[in-house]
């Protein structure tokens, strides 16, 4: 959360979460059959209340649970 490019890289901006999503969902189906259950949060640099704002948000947008990685 509050990042806007790739660490390390900052001169390259973050792709879009669909545009990663997809990506990632890709690559693991090469593997086998697979689908998304979740999204995982950081919100190591946010206050609480930004955290829970934004979890409502991704759980509602995307109809998935959000849940901080930590």
């Amino acid at each position: 959360m509050g990042r806007e490019n790739i660490k390390g890289f900052e001169s390259i901006p973050l792709p879009s979460m669909e545009t990663q999503r997809d990506l990632y969902h890709t690559l693991a189906n090469t593997a086998g059959p697979c689908e998304f259950i979740g999204i995982a949060i950081n919100s190591r640099k946010v206050d609480e209340q930004t955290y829970r704002a934004e979890k409502a948000r991704l759980e509602a947008e995307w109809n998935l649970p959000a849940t901080d990685i930590f």
